[in-house]
């Protein structure tokens, strides 16, 4: 048989102050959806703290622009895939794992979930500030029908 270990990331951005003014991060953590509810809790160690993306700054005239948001969006890919470049073959060829009780048995890892707020689900899926990252309706008219 086979087991499933269901990945799980999150990330929201903090601000960090320093003498050279403010820098915004996102901390990247990274659980499995198969522990107990019990063992979630960030003190148990389920949830581990895997990166620190950095964002670059720029110019204030600069700030708005495509061609700096787009850089900013690739950026951020880019850095998730090589943070994450170890699980690709895990997520392909099964793993043989040895588990507590004595006993081996294959894994297979899959992303399955990516907690994010706002801020971060327009990172993630390139779409434009104030617009929905899960439907078509814009922000606007959130009630209006938005499949037509």
């Amino acid at each position: 048989g086979a087991t499933l270990i269901p990945v799980i990331l999150g990330s929201d951005k903090t601000t960090i102050s320093v003498a050279m003014g403010q820098t915004d991060y996102y901390p990247l953590y990274l659980s499995i959806g198969n522990v107990s509810n019990t063992m979630h809790h960030a003190h148990c160690n389920a949830i581990v703290l895997i990166a620190f993306l950095a964002m670059p700054k720029t110019m204030r005239e600069h700030t708005s622009t495509l061609a700096f948001h787009n850089f900013k969006r690739q950026l951020f890919h880019s850095l998730l895939t090589q943070i994450l470049h170890s699980l690709a073959r895990p997520m392909r060829v099964p793993e043989t794992v040895f588990f507590g009780h004595n006993y081996y048995q294959h894994v297979i890892y899959a992303f399955t979930v990516y907690i994010a707020d706002y801020e971060e689900q327009v990172l993630l899926s390139c779409i434009i500030h104030n617009w929905c990252p899960k439907c078509l309706a814009h922000h606007d008219n959130l009630d209006g029908d938005t499949l037509r």
